[in-house]
Parts: structure tokens; C-alpha cells; sequence
């Protein structure tokens, strides 16, 4: 997937979303891969320690073990999610089929809704 697509794909979803795509092109992957790279990586068993190793800091260690795996369409979102007005980092994959969330504190996977406000994006 070019970045273009990766950006359309991304406005279709969240149209005044500016993303922060830096590479020219990009692999998707399944869910099911993406599940299998979930349970390979162990940032979920990290210990949470507020204001030290919290939300955020989940959400760029989980991005980087991704990214050392392959050039995925893999990344952090910072925004409101599930309904919850709580201000909270999680990461995105655009898989083949969809556009999911994941909480990298305990590896859940969501497809995206519109309860998801996604106020920043890296991938």
C-alpha cells in the first residue's frame, strides 16, 4: 500500500485527520497476523507506572516491536476511544479488511467506530 492509499484510507475513517505517514509504501497485513504478532512481543506484560511507563509509552514500545517485524501499516493514535472521554494512546493497524485499534497494555483488538475520535496518528 502506497502512502497516498494509507492516507485516504485514513481520511475516509477521520477526514480532518492530518496523519504522520513517513514512508512511501506499506505492507497490510490480516487480522490474524496481526493477532500472531500480538502474542510474539511481550510489551503487554510491562508493569504500568503512571506518569513513568503509561499509556503512551505502551503505545511506542508496541509500535516499534511491530515495525521491527516489517514495514507495517502499523502505529500510535492519541485520542478518545470506545465511548470513553478519557484522553488515551493506543495503536492502529490497517489490516487488508479493516482499520483496527489495539490497547497495547493487554493486546484487545477493536475495529474501529465512531465512539474512536483519533486526534493524532503516526504510522
Amino acid at each position: 500500500m502506497t502512502s497516498r492509499e494509507l492516507r485516504k484510507r485514513l481520511y475516509e475513517k477521520w477526514p480532518s485527520l492530518r496523519p504522520w505517514v513517513f514512508d512511501r509504501k506499506y505492507e497490510t497485513i490480516s487480522r490474524l497476523k496481526l493477532k500472531q504478532l500480538l502474542y510474539e512481543n511481550r510489551i503487554d506484560k510491562k508493569k504500568y507506572v503512571k506518569d513513568s511507563f503509561d499509556c503512551d509509552d505502551f503505545a511506542l514500545q508496541l509500535h516499534a516491536a511491530i515495525k521491527r517485524k516489517g514495514n507495517y501499516a502499523f502505529g500510535e493514535v492519541h485520542g478518545t476511544f470506545r465511548g470513553n472521554s478519557t484522553y488515551h494512546a493506543v495503536n492502529i493497524c490497517i489490516c487488508k479488511k479493516s482499520i483496527v485499534l489495539i490497547e497495547p497494555q493487554t493486546d484487545r483488538v477493536w475495529t474501529c467506530t465512531e465512539d474512536d475520535k483519533v486526534y493524532r496518528l503516526r504510522v
